[in-house]
């Protein structure tokens, strides 16, 4: 089963997969959401690449300049609880002006009680310009879509029964690319045991389905089972750890052991650290079958001063393949290393101008060393923005 939060990359085709885990928390700029309201937000940055195509050899430089609004809607009744972020952004291209879009992305969740019953969910949309094969340097639109789902019903004060259901879609508009465009739907019950009033122990299960839109031989199923623990521990502590197996039932490859482990805690009203380590398997983007993997990832932020916040972003992935798969390239079966390698590092400044105005720098490296060689490189990004707050 694929989880949203923590699916990992896959370092031999398809660049440009969406990676929560991999990827740096935003970092709006405004005051706390209050009932019903809207707020508004201008975006004006430029970012330069060093390997905007992410090449093996001869790597291509970039400057890409980005404008657009920020739309934040909210409601904090006590009942029903959202929060939407939609942000429509302009990507001008210096050298690959045909490549100018108007990237838009979407992110919600809510949370509503009536009665026993509850239902909480999210939403994180996102259509956008990425780049495909490393070697053909392909720029192509894509859709991502992720929603997530939990209907339950709170038994008593101990026990709790929900359903919970995720639905993943990620479609390639350029016909090159859309064999491997595909949804994935997963369901199964959820059983909480209330420790005490914020820690949960719970067990669940999950049968996923994997549909790939033009090629059949890839489509998978499998199950997972897992057990956890989930909640506060104290006033400056978070933790989950859970753990389980999965099993492929069609075309997967999907089996063996599962296990996340996310510990956030604040060691000062300044400071506060996110440690995250993930343990799976996950359906190939590029040939039928699975790989599995391991990603550790942390996130350290740190308030230097009432108008300046240092953020830092670590992560390092490990995907272990077949003795052999099919080159994405070629589409040959051949013998291959069975290991790659992603590592990432972010760091982010924000400084607040004016209670209006604020400056987000951010600078990021990611390597890969793939299991192919021709898919090995080296990027850095360099990010400079504006964030007028209406």
């Amino acid at each position: 089963m694929e989880n949203a939060q923590t699916a990992p990359q896959e370092s031999t085709q398809v660049q440009g997969q969406n990676n929560p885990a991999a990827t740096p928390p935003s970092t709006s700029v405004g005051p706390s959401y209050e009932p019903w309201q809207l707020r508004t937000q201008f975006r004006s940055g430029v970012t330069f690449y060093n390997n905007f195509f992410s090449l093996h050899r001869d790597p291509k430089g970039e400057i890409v300049f980005q404008n657009g609004p920020i739309f934040l809607f909210s409601n904090r009744s006590s009942s029903f609880r959202f929060n939407i972020d939609y942000e429509p952004t302009y990507q001008a291209y210096y050298r690959n002006y045909k490549d100018d879009s108007l990237d838009q992305s979407l992110t919600a969740t809510y949370n509503r009680q009536f009665g026993r019953f509850y239902d909480k969910g999210s939403e994180l949309l996102s259509y956008s310009s990425e780049t495909q094969t490393v070697e053909n340097a392909v720029r192509t639109k894509v859709l991502a879509n992720t929603y997530g789902n939990e209907l339950g019903y709170n038994i008593n004060r101990y026990f709790s029964a929900a359903v919970v259901y995720q639905n993943n879609v990620y479609h390639y508009f350029n016909p090159v690319y859309s064999s491997s465009s595909y949804i994935e739907n997963t369901v199964g019950p959820k059983i909480y045991y209330h420790l005490r009033p914020k820690l949960d122990l719970y067990v669940q299960s999950a049968y996923s389905v994997y549909r790939y839109n033009h090629d059949a031989s890839r489509n998978a199923d499998d199950v997972a089972t897992t057990v956890g623990i989930e909640g506060t521990l104290s006033k400056k502590t978070f933790v989950l750890i859970q753990g389980g197996v999965q099993s492929g039932t069609q075309n997967s490859g999907q089996n063996g052991f599962v296990a996340e482990a996310m510990v956030e805690h604040r060691f000062t009203p300044k400071t506060d650290l996110t440690l995250t380590v993930n343990r799976g398997s996950q359906q190939s983007t590029s040939t039928a079958g699975a790989f599995d993997y391991w990603l550790l990832s942390s996130q350290l932020n740190y308030k230097y001063s009432p108008k300046t916040t240092i953020s830092f972003f670590a992560s390092w992935q490990n995907n272990s393949y077949a003795n052999t798969t099919t080159n994405p390239l070629t589409m040959i079966t051949i013998p291959q290393n069975t290991e790659d390698y992603i590592n990432i590092e972010t760091l982010t400044l924000t400084y607040d101008l004016t209670k209006k105005i604020t400056l987000k720098g951010i600078i990021s490296r990611q390597q890969q060393l793939s299991n192919f060689k021709q898919f090995d490189y080296e990027d850095y990004t360099f990010e400079l923005s504006l964030i007028y707050a209406f």
